[in-house]
């Protein structure tokens, strides 16, 4: 069924900043809103608008895809429905945060024990790789990793996270996908589609942990309301193998927490490798600061170097080369 031309998304007003900053990410340009309109914002295909009422409408061709890229860059609650337009995956019964095992999974004895879960980071950074990490814990690892302040990595100090790190990569099966900015954005300009892209990179990372650890419960920070997209990144699961798919999992799954560790970590090491290279530092993030370091990068070793440090789709990159 061809998506609707024109979809209308209940808006929460409170998101409004990260709206802006997701906005910015994905290259659109802000036009004069119309009367009633907060804000209206025109790019591929695709013109957004933000009523005061709380509706954000999206029209073009590109509308249904927009949705979920606003999805994953945290502008818009996750699971939320288009109104006259179907979701592609409905929460479980008790609300999107209950969370449903996919259909046709079976769960082989003593693989309720054990769970992969996979979470990402640095899609939000203007600089620095998009990393994707699976973390495999039994019952005992779990209890122990949490015993050691095991939480969410965007609740924790940077050396909570280096020592939390090493002790996963240590004593755990995992898998870490650091996707650096030269390979992110031939990726990109392929699939043109941040969701496709983050799904390829989730069923990497889960299927390697997989295949050398046996059968467990996955879970996936949901990322996109199309549970699908890492449903066919996976492809067939090993028998006794379920996968689960629901947001903000990190807050209550210690795999998929573990897993966010491991992602930070290989982050934030790896930005700080580039800066080096660059000879400045490069911030994190897709703030005003993170464009004018790309105006110094471009200074000292010319535009070419771009694509080997930042992620070109950013509006702000497209700003630097076009001298705005």
């Amino acid at each position: 069924m061809t998506a609707p031309a024109s979809i209308t998304v209940p808006f929460d007003h409170r998101r409004i900043g990260r709206l802006r900053q997701a906005l910015e990410a994905l290259g659109y340009q802000s036009v004069p809103p119309p009367p009633h309109a907060r804000l209206q914002a025109a790019g591929d295909r695709v013109r957004i608008t933000l009523y005061d009422s709380g509706k954000l409408l999206l029209q073009g061709k590109r509308a249904a895809e927009v949705r979920e890229e606003l999805r994953a860059l945290g502008a818009l609650a996750p699971g939320m429905p288009a109104a006259g337009h179907a979701s592609a995956a409905r929460p479980a019964a008790g609300g999107p945060s209950a969370p449903a095992a996919t259909a046709g999974a079976n769960t082989a004895a003593g693989a309720a024990t054990a769970t992969v879960g996979s979470d990402e980071c640095g899609k939000g950074d203007v600089f620095g790789p998009l990393v994707v990490a699976a973390v495999r814990l039994e019952a005992e690892s779990a209890a122990r990793l949490q015993e050691l302040g095991l939480a969410d990595s965007k609740r924790l100090a940077p050396a909570r996270i280096e020592t939390l790190a090493a002790e996963i990569a240590r004593d755990c099966v995992h898998e870490v996908v650091a996707i650096t900015p030269a390979r992110y954005n031939a990726l990109y300009a392929r699939m043109r589609n941040l969701n496709r892209l983050l799904a390829w990179a989730h069923g990497r990372a889960i299927m390697r942990v997989l295949e050398r650890s046996g059968p467990a419960r996955v879970v996936v920070d949901r990322f996109a309301a199309d549970e699908r997209l890492v449903r066919e990144a996976l492809g067939p699961l090993p028998a006794g193998t379920a996968l689960e798919q629901y947001p903000r999992a990190e807050e209550r799954e210690p795999a998929v927490a573990a897993a966010s560790v491991l992602a930070r970590a290989r982050f934030v090491e790896a930005l700080e490798q580039l800066s080096q290279r660059a000879g400045l530092v490069l911030p994190p993030g897709a703030a005003a600061h993170v464009e004018q370091a790309a105006r110094e990068l471009v200074r000292r070793h010319g535009a070419q170097a771009l694509p080997h440090y930042a992620k070109m789709h950013f509006r702000s990159i497209a700003r630097v080369l076009g001298g705005g």
